[in-house]
């Protein structure tokens, strides 16, 4: 009958898939810090909020099939927008731990949805502590993790938050792993440049005008301040009233790099401003420093950017030039049949990253990640203690570049 043949033919997909895997070659592992000869064995707990209820089947006779029954379109299962993130992050982390046992490795994977009910962690933890991982990646929602974190019996764990900038203090516990900087983090890592651009460089802060509204990121005028004075030299603030452009021409000064801020993550403050003050900008020698929201801002055309000469840090990218990241997307298209987006790189390099150095270092790798700063195919990291005697923050950013010759350049922030 037809499900009969269906299953036949799904039967001998599977068997083509899995011969084509067997013969399949993929990019070597990275050489990471701390790897050592050893056990290659190791236990990972994974918790994300999957949210698996908020996913239905379709209805009966709802998706198209052909003649054999077989489904016309890819739509067995209707992901919802919320679990899609999770979902792309988590498929990344199994091209990983493919890549892992490829290489050797024995991985034991325990996958729990967390969905978004504290108690049912409760339960899960009973089951994690059971299964006594080497390293737990999630949960992402702050309340869960602190849920998480104070029923896990083996305090010596990395626990790892992988997706979110806000601690939301969480980092008083002494295994807390955050991956994203914090915007605090940012902020201060954007003053360090600033002030670190040399004696020739002057620095012109555009304030906003007080109707645009005002975040952490108001405060970078006043860190770079710091810096700037703890090497003898001063901020040039300029209070804009959010119609004139300002007068920026009196404020330049020959002979010097100008490197001007403009505190804001306001889009329509941005789209006032900066394509006029791109005009300006290709007749003068300036840098204008902003944030990475800045590129979602649909109102400014990336040509403005360009003009600009911005740069900005960011704690991730895709390093498309990678053998790795080549492979990992063209796998990931094999297995998914969609393009990888940054979540899933993330998924594909947080879950090698700290299932290598959980199986090398054991008990060790808490007190190894202390102060260890590598360049991987996607993020920076750099892990300083968030608190005293708390868990660990990533500081780790690349510094990239957009240049009036409409090239994008990158490169670590050191």
């Amino acid at each position: 009958d037809r499900a009969a043949r269906r299953e036949e033919a799904d039967a001998r997909e599977r068997q083509e898939a899995a011969r084509a895997l067997e013969v399949e070659e993929v990019a070597p592992l990275p050489v990471y810090p701390g790897d050592m000869p050893g056990s290659k064995s190791t236990r990972v707990s994974v918790l994300l909020p999957f949210g698996t209820r908020d996913n239905k089947l379709p209805a009966p006779g709802e998706v198209e099939t052909d003649e054999q029954g077989r489904f016309l379109h890819d739509e067995r299962w209707r992901l919802s927008a919320r679990s899609e993130p999770f979902v792309e992050f988590y498929s990344g982390a199994l091209i990983a731990v493919d890549s892992l046992k490829r290489a050797g490795y024995s991985i034991s994977l325990q996958v729990f949805d967390t969905g978004r009910d504290s108690l049912h962690v409760d339960s899960i933890m009973e089951e994690v502590n059971r299964f006594a991982p080497h390293l737990v990646i999630g949960p992402v929602h702050a309340n869960e993790y602190a849920w998480v974190a104070d029923r896990l019996v083996y305090r010596d764990v990395p626990l790892i938050y992988p997706l979110s900038t806000r601690a939301e203090g969480l980092e008083r516990y002494p295994n807390f792993v955050q991956v994203n900087p914090s915007t605090p983090a940012l902020l201060d890592a954007m003053a360090r440049w600033i002030a670190s651009r040399g004696e020739h460089g002057h620095v012109i802060a555009i304030i906003p005008p007080p109707t645009v509204p005002r975040g952490e990121e108001s405060t970078l005028p006043d860190r770079t301040r710091h810096y700037l004075a703890g090497e003898g030299r001063a901020l040039t603030e300029f209070h804009w009233d959010g119609a004139a452009l300002p007068p920026l021409k009196e404020l330049v000064q020959a002979g010097k790099e100008n490197i001007v801020l403009f505190p804001t993550l306001d889009e329509a403050a941005a789209s006032r401003l900066l394509p006029g003050l791109s005009a300006w900008a290709e007749r003068s020698r300036v840098t204008v420093v902003g944030f990475p929201e800045w590129l979602k801002f649909t109102a400014v055309d990336e040509e403005t950017f360009f003009k600009l000469n911005l740069t900005l840090l960011q704690p991730a990218r895709v390093n498309e030039d990678s053998p790795r990241a080549i492979d990992f997307a063209r796998r990931y298209r094999d297995y998914f049949h969609a393009e990888p987006s940054l979540v899933a790189y993330k998924g594909y390099e947080i879950a090698l990253f700290f299932t290598r150095h959980a199986t090398s270092q054991r008990e060790r790798t808490l007190e190894f990640l202390h102060g260890l700063n590598v360049t991987g195919d996607v993020s920076r990291f750099h892990f300083l203690p968030a608190t005293p005697g708390g868990g660990l923050e990533n500081r780790g950013f690349f510094v990239v570049s957009y240049t009036p010759a409409f090239e994008i350049k990158t490169i670590p922030l050191e």
